[in-house]
């Protein structure tokens, strides 16, 4: 299997593992070959995909979990807007009429179902959440590659301005 490949199986695998019937993997790898600029656009990076590798040097397991970040947060806006989606139209799609209930009480007992708004918003809170955690990813990814602006003590160049104060035999 390619790198594109294994990316999507591991999204699938670690990510969604009772869900492989909705997104598969083949689904997962055409969404990343389709969504590498975004991976691009996050990273500050100029990756491509060529006959299912990364190139030019390949994705560093940041990259990749970076990557499955973008995918989480795509899926979870998926599945948001198909409930809302769902909620207004039938599978045949004439428009839906509401059951009438959303709790049952009798007694000390009551059935309630879940709304399908509040589901929604479940789904947007997840969003949020995989949104902190790419925020979190792309912190560490830019903090570790980022160079120092200036070189402070022996480390730096002792005639920089022109200046030769600095004697280091005394």
């Amino acid at each position: 299997m390619n790198e594109v490949g294994t990316l999507a199986q591991n999204i699938s695998d670690y990510s969604f593992p009772d869900d492989t019937g909705k997104f598969p993997v083949s689904f997962i790898s055409g969404w990343i070959n389709f969504n590498i600029g975004k991976l691009n656009a996050v990273t500050h990076e100029c990756f491509v995909i060529t006959d299912g590798t990364f190139g030019p040097t390949g994705l560093s397991d940041i990259e990749e979990n970076i990557f499955a970040e973008l995918f989480t947060i795509n899926y979870y806006n998926r599945a948001s807007r198909d409930i809302l989606v769902r909620s207004v139209y039938n599978v045949d799609g004439s428009v839906a009429t509401s059951a009438g209930w959303n709790t049952l009480r009798e007694g000390d007992t009551y059935i309630s179902r879940p709304d399908r708004n509040s589901v929604s918003r479940s789904y947007i809170e997840m969003v949020k959440m995989s949104q902190e955690r790419l925020d979190s990813l792309l912190y560490q990814y830019n903090n570790s590659k980022a160079v120092p602006g200036q070189v402070v003590g022996d480390d730096g160049d002792v005639n920089y301005y022109g200046l030769n104060n600095y004697n280091r035999d005394s």
